[in-house]
């Protein structure tokens, strides 16, 4: 019996030590405490474009390439390797997700609806909720 506790806990202690990382479009990337989702189809409309590089150049400005604390995935939603990320955030369009990694769990929040109003007309509005609902993120 004392063996089989040894064992579990030799295991359980591995697979935490695996979940500094995880693998989003195929590539095993580091886990950051704040994701940046960009969900999309192979072709968008000028909008769906604008989301994309509005937020990814957000990301990149802010929190730079390699973050621990944000990192940036482009998800294109036609690509079979990209089912179980569509899956999770229950994506059938574009969208613009957060997904925070926090003492609470995982918690997801959707801006897609906000970004797409904003994104031609007010793209200051996107960054600045950005930086608020992400900053907020962090401190938990």
């Amino acid at each position: 019996m004392k063996n089989y506790i040894i064992l579990f806990l030799l295991v359980f202690i591995s697979c935490q030590s695996n979940t500094s990382k995880k693998e989003v479009n195929g590539i095993n990337a580091p886990l950051a405490k704040v994701e940046v989702y960009y969900f999309h189809q192979k072709k968008g409309c000028k909008t769906c474009k604008e989301v994309g590089k509005l937020s990814n150049e957000f990301v990149l400005n802010n929190y730079g390439n390699q973050s621990k604390e944000v990192c940036y995935h482009d998800v294109d939603i036609s690509l079979k390797e990209n089912e179980a990320l569509v899956d999770k955030f229950k994506v059938n369009w574009s969208g613009l997700y957060l997904l925070a990694h926090t003492s609470k769990g995982e918690i997801k929040d959707n801006l897609t609806e906000f970004a797409f109003m904003y994104a031609i007309t007010n793209p200051d509005t996107i960054n600045q909720v950005l930086t608020n609902k992400i900053n907020n993120f962090l401190k938990q």
